[in-house]
């Protein structure tokens, strides 16, 4: 936006990730949440999607301990964020899929959207991909 000027070609930059997004073209690296966990386990008073991976890394027989920097990815498995939120290295081994929806809603739109906004592109433009008609092109 603020080099090339042009608010259009902003919104369509981002309607280009969450369609990727949405096809699983962004890379799983791409996704990875990385979160450090501040003390033990049983000190926490909810179970948190970083303390739910957490607890699956030391399961699955990682070093894990407050200090430790946790390498998250919300899957498309059902339920809460936190039954959704798997190890990296887990993810990768099992190839298990990202949830688009919730990269789109809490990661992607939270970071754009207030810019956009601004530009004069509600969430729903934002979220919609309308077909150009073919009289643009001519």
């Amino acid at each position: 936006v603020l080099r090339d000027r042009d608010p259009k070609k902003a919104l369509s930059i981002v309607q280009k990730k969450i369609r990727e997004l949405k096809e699983h073209k962004v890379p799983l690296e791409d996704v990875v949440i990385y979160t450090q966990l501040t003390k033990e386990f049983e000190e926490y008073e909810g179970l948190g999607p970083h303390v739910m991976a957490a607890k699956r890394a030391k399961d699955k027989g990682y070093w894990v301990e407050p200090g430790s920097i946790i390498k998250w990815v919300v899957t498309d498995a059902p339920g809460k964020i936190s039954d959704k939120a798997y190890p990296y290295q887990e993810v990768k081994e099992k190839g298990l899929k990202y949830d688009p929806e919730y990269y789109i809603n809490h990661q992607l739109l939270p970071a754009v959207q207030r810019i956009l906004e601004v530009l004069g592109f509600g969430k729903e433009e934002i979220l919609s991909r309308k077909q150009e008609k073919l009289g643009k092109f001519f």
